[in-house]
């Protein structure tokens, strides 16, 4: 797993943070292993940068077999757990599952925002 962390900047004094995370898990137990650290170290991230922390960009590495699942246990981490899911209420979260060679198996958002911003890509 992989966390770094950008800032753009927003006219002259002000700027916003975004969060990068990969994860490359080796299995089920593993991927949920990484969420869970992946998860504690966004919310403190979010804690640090209060409002001024505005995306959260994930893409999870896996075959084609585990992509589903790697959907579906992500999104039901956001929409499930209260901290998780107040994360997504006040961040544009954008999720990509893809393999080794760069195949998007799934391109989704998480939360209202990242929803949002992912029906106007279409």
């Amino acid at each position: 797993m992989q966390i770094q962390e950008f800032s753009k900047k927003e006219g002259f004094f002000k700027k916003s943070f975004a969060a990068i995370v990969s994860i490359a898990p080796e299995n089920e137990e593993h991927y949920l292993s990484e969420l869970s650290q992946a998860g504690g170290t966004l919310l403190e991230w979010k804690k640090q940068r209060g409002d001024k922390a505005k995306t959260i960009i994930m893409t999870i590495v896996c075959d084609e077999a585990f992509a589903p699942d790697a959907q579906h246990i992500l999104t039901s981490i956001f929409e499930n757990t209260p901290q998780m899911a107040a994360l997504a209420e006040s961040t544009e979260i954008s999720v990509s599952v893809i393999d080794e060679n760069e195949t998007v198996f799934a391109d989704f958002g998480v939360g209202p925002a990242g929803n949002a911003n992912k029906e106007e890509d279409r």
